[in-house]
């Protein structure tokens, strides 16, 4: 499994990645420094109940962290997850498909950054 890598930046980012809730919440979900070097992506069309940044990994890690992001939202809530990685696009659609939850929305963005809104169903 790879890590990503620091950039100048990034290496001076105090902190672990969080998954930000709109309630204004947070918890640590795993730790990378991929903050610093880009701008929180912002909800085109609907706000997300949860925010997952999963940028900078590589497949699996976004898929893994996106499962157990959507164990905390409510069912019918929902979750935007940011990725990096090139194969996200296939990935999201595969496994919205194979856990019964909605992929409400795919974009990507002119960074390279892909933004998924997902709805829990179960």
């Amino acid at each position: 499994m790879r890590r990503a890598r620091p950039s100048p930046v990034s290496a001076h980012w105090p902190g672990p990645v969080v998954l930000f809730s709109t309630a204004g919440a947070a918890s640590h979900i795993g730790v990378c420094r991929t903050l610093a070097r880009h701008p929180r992506v912002k909800s085109t069309t609907n706000m997300a109940d949860k925010v997952l940044d999963a940028r900078n990994f590589d497949c699996p890690i976004p898929i893994l962290k996106t499962k157990r992001a959507l164990g905390d939202v409510e069912i019918g809530g929902t979750l935007e997850v940011l990725a990096t990685d090139p194969g996200s696009p296939d990935d999201f659609v595969a496994f919205a498909e194979s856990t019964g939850n909605t992929l409400l929305e795919q974009h990507e963005d002119d960074a390279g950054v892909f933004r998924f809104l997902l709805r829990r169903e179960a």
